[in-house]
């Protein structure tokens, strides 16, 4: 049996896709996005993150965040943002060889941006099958307003960390890369778990798309069946067209966008 995991992103009007600084990560998922389901093969992490634009490398930390989350041996996020602060200076490190190289060092301007670190909201996502190959467990672990939606034939089961399109604002909790105290991070750290059935389909996505099918679910026109059928074969160009469309006529904001889609066999 296999199931599929695909990612699909925007960046936001007016800037190049280099600007774009949400990121996601699946874990080895195989040729064409699909993660094979098997004695070997019965575990499926994924994970989002939104860099924040008003700090520097927002982009480059999101990145870290996720790729560490889905190739941790034993995926915890609390764990996974120790490690990927531990590589922070690395990062940083070569960014700034990066720019050396290019001949457009460093300016004296940017250094405090440097120096303040960089934050992100974060959502990662594991999924277990169950031996018999019908039903299994997720968990689930979020800081800040990224959101996962779990959709079953009869609607939309459930919704994580955000079940209401006005709980979004412009301050949301973010994990910054000089953090070093557990208990703020558990502070704002939610946890959520539960059950899956063959044919269920999940959703994660960042903070616009969150609120987009927020207000529409509340508005009555069942978001989960349009998502359901963009995902099903959409091309990456298929959807920054949709994207398009929605932000002209006023109904998503113009951010950054990542959509990642889980469908269960």
């Amino acid at each position: 049996m296999r199931g599929d995991a695909h990612a699909y992103w925007c960046q936001k009007n007016g800037s190049e896709s280099r600007e774009y600084e949400d990121a996601f990560s699946i874990s080895d998922p195989g040729t064409e996005g699909f993660w094979s389901l098997t004695s070997e093969g019965r575990r499926l992490r994924v994970a989002v993150a939104d860099g924040a634009t008003e700090s520097m490398l927002s982009g480059h930390w999101a990145s870290a965040l996720v790729h560490t989350y889905t190739s941790m041996a034993q995926p915890q996020l609390r764990r996974c943002v120790r490690r990927a602060q531990a590589a922070w200076p690395q990062i940083v490190g070569d960014y700034k060889a990066e720019r050396e190289k290019a001949d457009k060092p460093i300016a004296w301007y940017e250094e405090p941006g440097l120096d303040r670190g960089a934050h992100a909201t974060l959502l990662v996502a594991e999924f277990r099958l169950d031996p018999s190959g019908f039903s299994g467990t997720w968990t689930a672990e979020a800081v800040g307003d990224s959101c996962l939606f779990h959709v079953t034939d009869n609607g939309m089961k459930q919704a994580f960390p955000l079940s209401h399109a006005a709980q979004f604002d412009s301050s949301p909790a973010l994990v910054h890369t000089g953090l070093r105290s557990r208990r703020l991070l558990d502070k704002h750290r939610a946890y959520a778990s539960g059950t899956f059935l063959s044919g269920d389909q999940f959703f994660l996505c960042t903070d616009a798309l969150a609120a987009w099918f927020l207000t529409q679910d509340e508005q009555g026109t069942q978001p989960w069946l349009l998502w359901r059928a963009l995902t099903d074969g959409l091309s990456q160009q298929g959807f920054a067209e949709w994207i398009a469309g929605e932000r002209a006529s006023g109904r998503l904001k113009n951010d950054d966008v990542t959509l990642l889609s889980v469908r269960l066999p």
